[in-house]
């Protein structure tokens, strides 16, 4: 009796299943980095995915964002934290979702968003070069972009503000209450991650 022989062929590649499982591993790490950024006292916030997947009809068609836009209602976390239950629940509804943070008081920090070689400008100008050590990460944009953090001093009322040089998707802004920002790792919609 003969043993029946083995396929040995290679499955095809499935594109769909692969983009499906990273995505999938982009927001695990992204759920995970946030259950760190709360314990550091940031008021976390669950962040649309750049390719909208599972984002549902109603957030996919008046999101001008994609993988900038807060998931669901987010104005109770510029005033509270977010508890773990509650980010948990969001990455089980959508395991591929980004993250970010409420901004101003609630996270006690301020974002300098500096968007490209004429934000970067605009920020040497009016800092005339001081610019303080703080966390810092990349966006993930082509042409450059970088988030500085910096802690809100105790009585002081920050609003965002923005300065645009005069070139799309080039400025410089501040943002605080009311403001909010996408965190590494999340994955910016030109594809790269912010980092």
């Amino acid at each position: 009796m003969s043993t029946p022989r083995k396929n040995t062929q290679a499955e095809p590649p499935d594109p769909a299943a692969d983009h499906r499982r990273q995505r999938l591993a982009d927001g695990a790490s992204c759920f995970e980095q946030g259950l760190r950024y709360l314990k550091l006292g940031w008021s976390v916030l669950a962040i649309c995915p750049p390719d909208h997947m599972g984002v549902g009809r109603g957030h996919g068609q008046n999101c001008d964002s994609p993988g900038k836009a807060p998931w669901g209602p987010w104005k109770q976390f510029q005033d509270r934290l977010p508890t773990e239950d509650e980010l948990r629940q969001k990455w089980r509804d959508n395991a591929t979702l980004n993250v970010g943070m409420a901004l101003g008081p609630v996270s006690g920090l301020l974002r300098v968003d500096v968007d490209g070689p004429a934000g970067e400008a605009r920020l040497v100008e009016i800092s005339k070069g001081n610019v303080p050590i703080t966390a810092e990460f990349t966006s993930g944009r082509t042409n450059g972009g970088r988030g500085l953090l910096y802690k809100i001093p105790l009585g002081i009322t920050l609003r965002t503000t923005v300065q645009r040089p005069g070139q799309a998707k080039q400025e410089l802004r501040f943002q605080a209450k009311g403001a909010q920002t996408v965190l590494p790792p999340s994955r910016h919609p030109e594809g790269c991650l912010y980092a």
